[in-house]
């Protein structure tokens, strides 16, 4: 990313990684890439498992969670705490935004009802401000709170739930960072 946008600086460039790829196999480059205040876009898709390479434990599996590497469950005696990529980026000077969002779309009544799409809407705007900030010349990041139902061998409503009720309340959605007050237009 760093070498396209700075030989051709006019193009939007931006990355999609998992939570597993960014945060062990690429921390390194995250970070140096936000230290550096690069003007590129990532987004991290954190569903707290290794998604597509058959559901082992990543740096963002909370405690107890069981995966194919941990099938006790997540023990952080062993493993340390899950990684909070938001915090990790938000310390460094240049980032300029910094975002985490809840995605999925939520029952407003359990277990049936009406649902609450709140996430997808806000998500798009979110989007938009990431790329705005490239465009301003900053490095922007963020990350999104998602679900690996097949995975974590769960019915897709069960996913939505325990991605709200746990994953979110260990990596919070919110603003980090808005260095140039993107958020208030």
């Amino acid at each position: 990313m760093t070498g396209i946008k700075r030989v051709r600086p006019d193009l939007t460039v931006f990355a999609v990684q998992g939570d597993g790829d960014a945060l062990s196999i690429g921390l390194l480059e995250l970070l140096n890439t936000a230290n550096r205040g690069e003007p590129v876009t990532i987004f991290l898709v954190n569903n707290a498992i290794y998604g597509m390479t058959g559901g082992q434990m990543a740096s963002t599996s909370p405690e107890g969670m069981v995966t194919t590497t941990s099938p006790y469950g997540r023990d952080l005696k062993y493993t340390g705490n899950p990684i909070d990529a938001s915090k990790l980026v938000v310390s460094f000077d240049r980032a300029a935004y910094v975002r985490r969002i809840l995605l999925p779309i939520l029952p407003l009544v359990r277990p049936e009802g009406r649902y609450n799409a709140k996430g997808p809407i806000e998500g798009a705007k979110i989007v938009e401000n990431a790329f705005k900030v490239q465009l301003m010349g900053g490095f922007s990041f963020v990350e999104v709170i998602s679900t690996c139902s097949i995975n974590w061998k769960m019915s897709v409503l069960e996913s939505k739930r325990y991605a709200s009720d746990v994953l979110a309340k260990l990596f919070p959605p919110g603003v980090y960072k808005d260095k140039f007050g993107v958020e208030k237009h």
